[in-house]
C-alpha cells in the first residue's frame, strides 16, 4: 500500500511541474490577455493536486503508524 500510495504522490508531483510549466506559458506577455480563464483553471488544479499530495503524505505516515504498531 505504502508503494502504491509513493507512486501516487509522485505523479501528483510530476502533474504539478507540468502544470507550472502550462502557466508559465500562460502568462507570457503574449499569451497574457488570451488565457485568463487558463490561468485560473491551472490555478485550480495546482491547488487541488497539492490537497492531493497532503493527503497521500497523511496516508503514508497512517500506513506507517500502522506497520510499527503491528510489529511491536
Amino acid at each position: 500500500m505504502e508503494d502504491e500510495l509513493n507512486t501516487m504522490r509522485n505523479l501528483f508531483a510530476e502533474q504539478a511541474a507540468t502544470i507550472e510549466i502550462m502557466r508559465a506559458r500562460y502568462e507570457s506577455p503574449e499569451l497574457r490577455d488570451l488565457t485568463e480563464n487558463g490561468r485560473y483553471f491551472l490555478g485550480e488544479a495546482l491547488e487541488r493536486l497539492d490537497e492531493y499530495r497532503k493527503q497521500a503524505s497523511e496516508m503514508i505516515d497512517r500506513v506507517d503508524t500502522t506497520r510499527k504498531d503491528v510489529s511491536a
